[in-house]
């Protein structure tokens, strides 16, 4: 089980104690963003109250949540997709494979069939001189072989088939590398999220922090 650190923050001149198993630097560099937001806001509207800038500040949050959220369920859906579409090629480049060995195995019979014939024309002819039904049964093994040339063909487009898996597991790839990302945007939001404060002190004394919500007390 990972380590729980407490870690105290300053949030717009609020002193804050957490509990994360997160490294203190993390916890503490989101507060300072969020000190940054609340300074640029407080910039932008003089009178805005620290209530106000905080709920801005959270809506801001949970829009960059929810869009990292949608973006992560569409890759997932692309990546499933995907997926689905890489089994079916690897299934078809599989019955490629099969037809291929079969082609194999059907070139290596009729070669031998070839041979065998060659061979019993060259006895018939040493043997007897008739050899024109052995011609014509040569012939006839001959085109047979020549079929094999059309096997070669499904075996290119096997091969074509192949190359267009490999590239797309490379796509496959890549959108599992962008859906890890957005995974880690999500997260760092969910964690931004945490860290703000339930309750905020009043402006007039900045000194004196409020207690901490039940979630953040320590």
């Amino acid at each position: 089980m990972a380590n729980v650190n407490r870690i105290r923050v300053n949030v717009w001149g609020a002193e804050y104690s957490l509990m994360s198993a997160d490294p203190p630097e993390y916890v503490r560099g989101l507060a300072g963003e969020l000190n940054r937001q609340l300074e640029a806001l407080s910039n932008q509207q003089e009178h805005i109250s620290q209530i106000t800038a905080l709920v801005l500040c959270s809506i801001n949050a949970l829009d960059e949540a929810n869009k990292a959220r949608a973006d992560a369920d569409a890759r997932r859906v692309q990546s499933d997709e995907y997926v689905a579409a890489a089994d079916g090629l690897r299934q078809s480049a599989e019955s490629a494979r099969a037809a291929e060995r079969d082609a194999r195995d059907r070139c290596d019979a009729l070669k031998a069939q070839l041979d065998g014939a060659r061979a019993q024309l060259r006895e018939q002819e040493k043997a007897l001189g008739e050899t024109d039904a052995l011609r014509v049964r040569l012939a006839e093994a001959e085109k047979r072989l020549e079929g094999y040339s059309a096997l070669s063909d499904e075996l290119e487009d096997a091969r074509a088939r192949l190359t267009r898996l490999d590239r797309l597991e490379t796509q496959l790839a890549s959108v599992r590398a962008e859906l890890e990302d957005a995974r880690s945007r999500l997260e760092d939001c969910q964690i931004r999220w945490a860290a703000l404060p339930d309750e905020q002190p009043e402006a007039s004394a900045p000194q004196n922090a409020p207690e901490p919500s039940a979630a953040q007390r320590v």
